[in-house]
């Protein structure tokens, strides 16, 4: 790459982020690298991805059915976002916030240690941990909080909760404020007592978060009980220790495998610190600076992933008759209750609300050709990794005319439209040029991104009328020779693996920086961790969520 003094440094300078080749590329390299100099040309590319991201809903809205992937359990649409929210945590949430790399700031590591679950630990964050006996008796504060859930049958399968009772008038309409929830005739707040806010973002992710809290918790009860501690003697280190451990060995291999194409995924499993990776600097001693064409663009396909419908547990249709095909809508996981009440109704958790995990995480088996697949069927599927995304999720509030110039405040954005608006502020660069970086064999045609993109512009009740707001003809000839990264990642999916799986590049990309990360990890136990590990674990350390949901003993 060469630098190219037309653009401002300030676009490219970073700390907390970098290009995975460690130099910014020039403008004729970067997705619309013209349009970013000049307001005009910013404000039609912001309109065009407005249209490709009405493209792309419309195309996730086919029946349900034709979109699932028989490949990928739903639960790992979920994990991924766990493991995005650990890796990363950005202040600004919209384009129009973080324009340029200076401006955006990873408030996390960036090493996989689950500082997204444990905050700053016991000592500095003491909100998120409970005793593990009676306080007055000075017991270790070395458990991680449970919540009860709500109902006759209360279980501690929630997140905790702290009860806050609100002056009366002062906050009770402010969205902005802790959920609330009417109970007993009385208006209440509920603080939700996480190390991440974005751990609540849907139901799924929540009971996640939960998962590993008991698996933390159960790894404490058996560190005390072996090694016989005394009561303010935490037993933290070694739990957080090997809850760490089994989260790496469970990305390595069941997130990943399921994810990346199985021979560049047996290529990064061999590879070591010193040899096997394109970009990516495992051997370094620098701190693990997340590559931006990572955290904008590979780090999003789990978007295109969301299910709009999900077979949560069995009480579905026998509690709530209003539910089509015994299965949860999405919006109903993020905004409302299954009943039809809002969020709010549902804080705490119902108990026959609890996930029953093996419809998310099932057994999964190898094939003769090494594909990683669910072993039988029963389990809740994703969707095809595909050019699609659900506009069940969009903003409730329309983009501004600062936001997208020409807006008439009518469009309302969704997650695809957010991050294809990000990757162009930030200056990400082509899909085109990231394939010829890695040397991709089979590289995505204009005729084929062409193809693709034009599927959806003509209704199918009238194939000479354009659907309103669709592509235009130049905008499919602008995208079809210079691709957004996301964009180029997932029709690279849909076109070269049926929708099952991550292509050539996206497997390269998500292998060399997910597995450099693993690699610069301290995996080597400590003495008393390694000891607790070989009596608590005989057979070696889980590495599958299915796994991690035995061992728990969850339903």
């Amino acid at each position: 790459m060469h630098h190219d003094t037309s653009l401002s440094n300030d676009q490219f300078d970073a700390q907390d982020y970098m290009f995975l080749t460690g130099e910014r590329p020039n403008r004729s390299e970067v997705f619309r690298g013209d349009a970013l100099c000049d307001p005009v040309e910013t404000g039609k590319t912001l309109q065009m991805l407005s249209r490709l991201a009405g493209n792309l809903e419309r195309k996730g809205a086919a029946p349900a059915q034709q979109l699932d992937n028989p490949n990928i359990p739903a639960g790992y649409t979920y994990f991924g976002q766990l493991v995005a929210h650990d890796l990363t945590f950005e202040a600004s949430k919209l384009p129009s916030q973080a324009r340029t790399l200076a401006t955006l700031v990873n408030l996390n590591t960036g090493i996989l240690d689950l500082d997204c679950i444990y905050g700053g630990g016991p000592d500095k964050s003491p909100h998120l941990y409970q005793h593990s006996g009676p306080p007055l008796y000075r017991t270790a504060r070395d458990k991680l909080r449970l919540g009860l859930t709500r109902g006759e049958e209360q279980t501690a399968d929630d997140l905790p909760r702290m009860r806050a009772f609100a002056p009366h008038g002062t906050v009770s309409d402010d969205p902005a404020f802790i959920k609330p929830a009417r109970l007993n005739n009385r208006e209440n707040w509920y603080e939700t007592l996480i190390a991440d806010p974005r751990n609540e973002d849907n139901l799924i992710l929540s009971q996640l978060v939960v998962l590993f809290h008991k698996l933390h918790n159960k790894i404490v009860d058996g560190v005390r009980r072996r090694c016989k501690l005394a009561r303010d003697v935490s037993a933290f280190p070694e739990a957080r220790e090997l809850t760490t451990a089994i989260y790496r060995e469970v990305i390595k291999h069941d997130y990943l495998r399921v994810l990346m194409r199985p021979d560049i995924w047996e290529h990064y499993n061999k590879a070591t610190a010193e040899d096997g990776f394109r970009y990516f600097k495992p051997a370094s001693k620098e701190p693990a600076i997340i590559p931006i064409e990572f955290a904008v663009a590979a780090k999003r396909i789990g978007h295109a992933m969301i299910n709009t419908r999900y077979d949560f547990n069995k009480n579905f249709n026998e509690q709530f008759n209003t539910i089509e095909n015994d299965a949860l809508r999405i919006t109903q996981l993020v905004e409302s209750g299954p009943d039809g009440t809002s969020a709010a109704d549902f804080v705490p958790l119902p108990a026959k609300w609890r996930i029953e995990w093996p419809r998310f995480f099932p057994e999964m088996k190898l094939t003769s050709d090494s594909t990683y697949l669910p072993k039988g069927s029963g389990f809740t599927p994703s969707r095809t990794l595909r050019a699609h995304s659900t506009r069940s999720l969009r903003s409730r509030r329309p983009l501004t005319e600062r936001e997208l110039p020409g807006s008439t405040n009518e469009f309302l954005p969704g997650l695809i439209y957010h991050d294809l608006a990000r990757s162009f502020h930030l200056g990400l660069p082509r899909g085109q040029l990231m394939a010829r970086l890695f040397k991709i064999d089979e590289r995505l045609t204009p005729k084929e991104i062409t193809t693709s993109l034009k599927r959806e512009r003509r209704r199918p009740s009238n194939p000479g009328s354009l659907v309103s707001g669709s592509l235009t003809p130049q905008d499919i000839n602008i995208l079809a020779e210079d691709t957004p990264l996301l964009l180029y990642i997932l029709l690279e999916a849909e076109l070269r693996e049926n929708g099952l799986r991550l292509g050539e590049l996206g497997s390269r990309l998500m292998g060399d920086v997910m597995f450099g990360l693993l690699l610069r990890a301290d995996t080597d136990l400590s003495g008393k961790a390694e000891s607790h590990c070989e009596r608590e674990f005989p057979k070696g350390l889980p590495k599958t969520m299915r796994e991690i949901h035995v061992y728990v003993g969850t339903p």
